[in-house]
């Protein structure tokens, strides 16, 4: 007979991690992990629109906290280090 119960231990899937991260962070830390779709594009010198694709086509990761999008920086610093390196 299968249990119906729920298991003892569920992992969090990584959205609920990173936006648990997120909420425990002070405004300046959030600052130097985090920063809208609009902040990063000018940072890496690219469309707002490029960085939604981004989001989109799971090469970056962010949360949405509202209606914005958060994107972690290090996810943008990891996928332009991946994307030079095979250029």
């Amino acid at each position: 007979m299968v249990s119906k119960e729920a298991p003892l231990f569920s992992p969090k899937p990584p959205e609920t991690a990173l936006l648990d991260f997120y909420l425990s962070l002070d405004k300046q830390e959030k600052r130097k992990h985090f920063a809208c779709t609009l902040r990063t594009a000018e940072m890496v010198g690219v469309s707002r629109r490029t960085i939604q694709l981004w989001i989109e086509f799971g090469q970056i990761q962010a949360i949405r906290v509202s209606k914005k999008y958060q994107v972690v920086l290090s996810s943008v610093q990891e996928y332009l280090n991946e994307t030079m390196a095979t250029s």
